[in-house]
């Protein structure tokens, strides 16, 4: 099944009903659809055919979701890379996906001046007016009459690269099977309701509203930092269009509660974020500042998401002491459809294939920390080429199962506790120290925006964002320092990951840590 037809079956049920709000424009589902149709028959004018990749540089907008449907009505797959890699990085993913067209905006096409993969790319679009370029807008001259092609499980429909930062970048693929099976997934975690609105600031959770029938306001701000991002007209979007849900990185969250205007999120009967850890100080002051609407914490990857998730309600003082006294960081209840298991930590060893009495010769019981191990309909089974499945990938009785890289246990309850990244984590002479346990304990304290544990040399060091004076600080955390056994308190300022703003970046952390 092609995905497209669940716009198609939206249009015809609720045609009229507002599709995408982005600023002043919007487009409802039967427009939507009909302009998917014209973008289609330009393709195919164009010379583009079912199975072609074309590069796609364009922001989340209308445009966007014009752009990738009409590629997907023709049975084209739609590639993206992190518009932050350099050269190299964008040479490589393009000799690797091979597309063969791009699309983009008049600035992306500078991209082209600089890259020679680029620069071979044919046809060549622009949602903007260029000299010598077709212009996207062209679409609306085509007929609207074009069908849909049919398409299997297996058929690509995108192929997203990651920015490469920390080795070869990985090509992430997802077929139409899968897009279907996430938005099963997702239409009954995020209890989305055909008919009402949603603010979302993550594109694949656009594409899951206009399969459902929700209307996904697009905020009017640029979302590459969501620590930053200009939170005004955001906020204007909900007085305007009050939507019902909003899922959202916890950088994003947490700067919209800056602003004194943050009271027009009371709209909201539900909240979700995710995307990077959510800390309990977070989802207590959404909470505070939206009495009336539910807070929950989602827990997944790239690969898998949803994994698990938290709702606000749920967390007991119980729950709450634990984190505060090195437990970790509480993920919640494991969704129904996913099998999630807490497996012995393999670092650095490929597990290729294992039988049924291997794999349970593996598995952790209640308590006990391990690797957090994940397989699914909506967990990806490998990657473009195969490049990083060794590492990553291992098969159970022919089940592909996915290795999130991350630490954790279950409790009593069945819950999921997450204990940071298998890489972060210390071992020395003193045993293992987690980074979860310990930045989750030192972030209880209001006076503490960040922490960040690593290993300098032989030091365990803590470093926190904070506005406290030094001696302020080191009286506060001492209970802490002397628990966790750290040598340094550093006040500071730790560096994120680019994407969310929300994830310590480590190996830049313990670079400036070292030659300071």
């Amino acid at each position: 099944m092609n995905v497209v037809e669940l716009l198609a079956a939206q249009a015809e049920q609720r045609g009229n009903q507002l599709a995408l709000c982005h600023g002043s424009n919007s487009i409802t589902f039967r427009a939507l659809h009909e302009q998917s149709c014209r973008g289609s028959a330009m393709l195919r004018s164009l010379g583009f055919e079912p199975g072609d990749a074309v590069l796609v540089f364009v922001p989340m907008s209308i445009d966007l979701y014009c752009i990738l449907l009409s590629l997907w009505r023709l049975g084209m797959t739609a590639m993206f890379v992190d518009p932050s890699a350099d050269a190299q990085t964008m040479q490589a993913c393009c000799a690797r996906a091979k597309p063969r067209g791009f699309i983009g905006t008049p600035l992306a096409q500078l991209l082209r001046l600089k890259i020679p993969a680029l620069r071979s790319l044919s046809p060549v679009l622009t949602t903007g007016w260029l000299p010598f370029h077709t212009c996207w807008s062209a679409a609306s001259r085509w007929s609207a009459d074009f069908g849909s092609v049919a398409c299997t499980p297996e058929t690509p429909a995108l192929i997203t690269f990651t920015s490469g930062t920390t080795g070869t970048p990985k090509g992430t693929v997802r077929t139409h099977g899968f897009l279907l099976a996430q938005k099963r997934v997702l239409e009954k975690t995020l209890k989305l309701q055909a008919g009402k609105a949603d603010l979302a600031t993550l594109p694949i959770f656009a594409l899951i509203n206009l399969a459902c029938g929700v209307t996904t306001i697009i905020p009017q701000a640029s979302l590459k930092q969501p620590a930053k991002v200009s939170t005004r007209p955001i906020l204007a979007d909900c007085a305007r269009f009050r939507p019902a849900t909003a899922v959202a990185s916890p950088a994003f969250f947490a700067r919209l509660l800056e602003d004194p205007r943050h009271t027009q999120l009371r709209c909201l009967e539900s909240l979700y974020t995710g995307g990077a850890p959510v800390f309990p100080g977070l989802l207590k002051k959404l909470a505070t500042a939206l009495p009336g609407t539910a807070i929950t914490a989602v827990y997944g990857s790239t690969e898998a998401e949803p994994i698990a998730e938290l709702h606000f309600g749920d967390i007991s003082d119980d729950d709450y002491r634990r984190m505060t006294e090195g437990g970790g960081l509480l993920a919640g209840t494991v969704v129904a459809a996913i099998d999630c298991r807490i497996m012995e930590e393999c670092r650095g060893r490929e597990l290729g294939r294992l039988s049924a009495a291997e794999f349970r010769g593996l598995i952790r019981s209640s308590g006990e920390v391990g690797e957090i191990v994940v397989q699914g309909e909506h967990v990806l089974t490998g990657y473009l080429d195969g490049i990083g499945d060794g590492a990553n990938k291992f098969s159970v009785e022919g089940s592909v199962w996915h290795r999130t890289g991350d630490l954790g246990y279950f409790d009593a309850n069945g819950r999921l506790w997450l204990l940071g990244r298998c890489s972060a984590a210390i071992r020395d002479a003193r045993g293992v120290a987690y980074p979860f346990a310990i930045e989750t304990a030192a972030r209880q304290f209001e006076q503490i925006a960040k922490a960040a544990f690593c290993q300098v040399g032989e030091d365990r060091v803590l470093i926190i964002e904070t506005h406290l004076p030094p001696a302020e600080a080191d009286r506060l955390l001492e209970p802490l320092i002397k628990g966790f056994q750290l040598d340094r308190l550093v006040l500071g300022t730790i560096p994120m990951d680019r994407r969310h703003n929300a994830k310590v970046n480590y190996p830049e952390l313990r670079k400036r840590l070292a030659s300071s």
